[in-house]
C-alpha cells in the first residue's frame, strides 16, 4: 500500500472524528446551515470560520507537498484542476454547497467515486477537454438537482 493512500486515510479519519465527535465539528456544521443562528446561540462564528480556513489551507500545503514528492518535482501549474475534481466529488458524496449537510465518509465515496471515472475517461482516451467539460456537466446538474430537491421539499412543508 502507497504511503500517500496511509496518509490519506489518516486525515481522512482524523477529519471524520473532528467533525463528529468534537465540539469544533458541529459548530462548524452549524455555521454551514446558517450564519446567524450559531451567532446568537454563542457561537465564536469568526474565530471558528478562521481556523477551518487554517485547517483547510494546512491540508492543501500537505497535499502540495506530497504531490511535489509524488513526482520528484515542484510546479506552480500542478493541480490546477484539482479544486474542480475535489468539488465535484464531494457534491457527488452528498455535500450541499448550501452547507449543514454532508459527511466525511460520503465525501470520501464521492472522491472515489469521481476518481474512477477519471480515470476510466483517461483509460478511453477522452482528450482532457472534453474531460473537463463532462466534469462541469456533472457538478452543474448535481447543484441542480440539490436545488431543485430543497425547493420541492420547502414547498411540500
Amino acid at each position: 500500500v502507497p504511503y500517500l493512500v496511509i496518509i490519506m486515510l489518516a486525515c481522512f479519519a482524523l477529519a471524520h472524528w473532528v467533525m463528529r465527535y468534537t465540539q469544533y465539528g458541529r459548530n462548524l456544521y452549524a455555521i454551514g446551515g446558517d450564519y446567524d443562528v450559531p451567532w446568537y446561540s454563542g457561537i465564536k462564528v469568526v474565530r471558528t470560520k478562521w481556523l477551518a480556513f487554517v485547517f483547510s489551507g494546512t491540508a492543501a500545503a500537505l497535499a502540495g507537498v506530497l504531490l511535489s514528492s509524488k513526482l520528484n518535482t515542484g510546479s506552480s501549474i500542478y493541480g490546477e484542476a484539482t479544486a474542480l475534481i475535489v468539488n465535484c466529488g464531494v457534491v457527488v458524496g452528498g455535500t450541499s454547497f448550501a452547507g449543514g449537510i454532508g459527511g466525511i465518509p460520503q465525501s470520501a465515496l464521492g472522491l472515489l467515486v469521481f476518481g474512477i471515472l477519471d480515470n476510466a475517461m483517461n483509460m478511453l482516451g477522452i482528450t482532457s477537454y472534453y474531460q473537463i467539460l463532462l466534469k462541469g456537466v456533472v457538478i452543474v446538474g448535481i447543484i441542480w438537482m440539490d436545488c431543485f430537491y430543497r425547493k420541492r421539499k420547502r414547498e411540500l412543508v
